[in-house]
């Protein structure tokens, strides 16, 4: 028994090795190549004749033909062979014809070859058939011709791109020259007559256009420029000089690609466009260095970071302020974060270079002021860096001016939190709280929910927000972010044109009245008859006038300084504004007069005020 089973064993184990070389020989050659030589219809002659073909293969294949006058001198092989094909005298009056096969084992590659016989009557064969495409660049095409005497070949007179070559001709062949074509598609028929009599055979060439381009007079390295034409499609790599830029996208009319990095500046440089492995359409561009662009805001504290704007500023390696080298602390191809160095001096219009190569930069100035001693970081009490703060005023309906609520503080600001709630804002002395004096609730009607009593605009301007900050303090400076918005729909309708107003006691509510006379006091709202009385009755003082501007000096807005979508510069590097009063506040008060996108509501995130705590 044990024997038995030994034996067995071993020859399994014979038999797995077996299969695993087997398997291992496949592998060695895993794709099946096979192709004959020559691939153009092959001519006999009547009396018959041998002529032979060539076969390249990486594997095992086999050759055939269903005809019984048509011999072979192999029907497989290996690898690369040759194989005679010979065939009988055709002793009938019709020319005759027949098909070589040759496939590999499995069938999944199978090149054919046909094969035409002249016969005893009048003939005329050639080698082509059908419709030959020539390439748009032109060639010569070759044609083998066998017939029982003269013969001629008839190119229409108006096809001027498509000649006979001079001296060509034989008795059995001829070539045909094929001009480049640069206009259209066309196509021509050739005929072949034997002379006095009717035989005649014919086939067709056709030939495809040589793509056209119009080539930008000028490029940027490193960008991307458009070329313009007619079947652009067919390109497949552009060279500048000998580097390849980059196709970032191709339509039969129109190619964007990328200027590589490693370009030559030069005022004629060569493109060639790639429409096959060889042919190119050759144009010239002067391509020129990339220059960043940046604007230097117009003050900055020394120590502190500061924000410089523009475009390709990834390319900026050092900036100077006057002799002394800040310190880079981020920067993308639109901002630059910068510290000005601790031991630059204070004065005005430094100058400021910023470098993108060994002795290029841009030039620039900046005035330089000194860090206010003590100063500290003073946060809103509801403000931090994690959510995002939404005020919207006058959500007030005709309802809760009538009835009123005996738990509301109201000051004319409505805060809207994400859970959708409004609120009041409080000067409770433990700063901005939820007091529970809504003025409407989701099971109000929205008509009256969203509007001032009497008013046709949902949230009137200007936007009013008051905030008890817990403490006194001179404040220097004010910040925050702009809040992004879903795909889409643009940034957030954060305050460009703002005022922020100081007190250190507000009149209290009770002594103004109820909320009407309470309207009329914060507010200027027409149809809430408001006048901002609170402005002139000496509790408030104004302590910054706040603008964003773009670069021609106007307020940034929507209409007219559209940000791309992805563009997240107004929202990862924020605003700063300087304050620059002496006296110290508790309560800040802000006036919103203009947002960018002009919307009913101001939405920001991350307030923060910097100063000095007073006594």
């Amino acid at each position: 028994m044990n024997r038995k089973i030994f034996f067995l064993s071993l020859a399994v184990i014979c038999a797995v090795f077996a299969g695993c070389k087997d398997s291992e020989d496949e592998l060695s050659n895993p794709y099946d190549e096979l192709s004959i030589a020559p691939t153009t219809k092959q001519l006999f002659k009547q009396e018959g004749e041998t002529k032979t073909i060539e076969i390249s293969s990486n594997t095992k294949w086999k050759i055939f033909t269903l005809h019984d006058w048509v011999s072979l001198s192999a029907s497989s092989g290996k690898g690369n062979g040759s194989v005679n094909i010979t065939v009988e005298p055709n002793n009938s009056e019709e020319i005759r014809d027949a098909m070589i096969y040759v496939q590999t084992e499995d069938g999944k590659i199978s090149p054919s070859l046909k094969i035409e016989q002249a016969c005893l009557d009048w003939y005329i064969i050639i080698n082509r058939e059908g419709t030959v495409d020539v390439i748009p660049e032109g060639e010569e095409i070759s044609v083998e011709v066998v017939a029982s005497g003269a013969w001629t070949v008839d190119i229409p007179q108006t096809e001027s791109w498509l000649k006979v070559k001079e001296g060509s001709k034989t008795d059995n062949s001829v070539v045909l020259t094929v001009e480049p074509n640069d206009s259209e598609f066309r196509t021509a028929e050739l005929t072949f007559d034997l002379t006095g009599t009717y035989k005649q055979t014919a086939f067709t060439l056709s030939q495809d256009f040589i793509p056209k381009a119009t080539v930008p007079v000028q490029g940027i390295i490193g960008d991307d420029i458009d070329i313009e034409g007619v079947k652009l499609d067919m390109i497949t790599r552009i060279m500048f000089g000998d580097k390849e830029g980059t196709i970032v996208s191709a339509t039969a009319t129109r190619i964007t690609v990328t200027i590589p990095t490693g370009a030559v500046a030069a005022d004629e440089v060569a493109v060639k466009l790639y429409y096959s492995d060889t042919y190119f359409i050759e144009k010239q561009v002067k391509l020129v260095m990339p220059v960043p662009t940046a604007t230097v805001p117009a003050q900055g504290t020394i120590g502190k970071d500061i924000i410089i704007e523009g475009t390709r500023l990834g390319m900026i390696t050092k900036v100077l302020f006057g002799d002394k080298e800040g310190t880079i602390v981020s920067a993308t191809a639109t901002l630059i974060t910068v510290t000005i160095p601790a031991d630059a001096a204070a004065a005005n219009g430094v100058a400021v270079k910023l470098y993108y190569g060994e002795t290029v930069f841009i030039d620039g100035t900046i005035d330089l002021v000194e860090p206010v001693a003590g100063e500290v970081k003073i946060i809103s009490k509801r403000e931090d860096d994690t959510y995002v703060w939404s005020i919207l005023d006058g959500n007030v309906t005709t309802a809760a001016l009538a009835n009123g609520d005996p738990n509301c503080t109201w000051r004319g600001d409505l805060a809207f939190t994400a859970a959708n709630r409004d609120f009041t804002i409080a000067l409770n002395g433990n700063g901005p709280t939820n007091t529970g004096g809504q003025y409407w609730s989701p099971g109000e009607s929205t008509n009256l929910g969203w509007y001032v009593a009497g008013s046709t605009d949902a949230i009137p301007y200007p936007l009013y927000v008051t905030m008890d900050m817990g403490v006194k303090a001179v404040y220097t400076r004010m910040h925050f972010y702009s809040r992004t918005r879903p795909a889409g729909n643009g940034y957030a309708p954060m305050p460009v044109d703002f005022e922020i107003w100081g007190s250190n006691s507000p009149k209290p509510l009770t002594e103004i009245g109820g909320k009407a006379a309470n309207l009329a006091y914060w507010t200027s709202w027409t149809e809430a008859g408001g006048l901002d009385t609170w402005k002139g009755d000496g509790t408030w003082t104004k302590i910054a006038d706040c603008k964003i501007l773009n670069s021609g000096g106007n307020l940034l807005k929507l209409a007219t300084d559209p940000i791309p979508e992805g563009d997240d510069r107004y929202y990862t590097s924020g605003y700063e504004f300087a304050i620059d009063q002496a006296d110290s506040y508790r309560y800040l008060r802000l006036v919103v007069k203009e947002t960018y996108n002009d919307g009913k509501m101001m939405m920001i995130a991350g307030l923060n005020f910097w100063g000095i705590y007073a006594p």
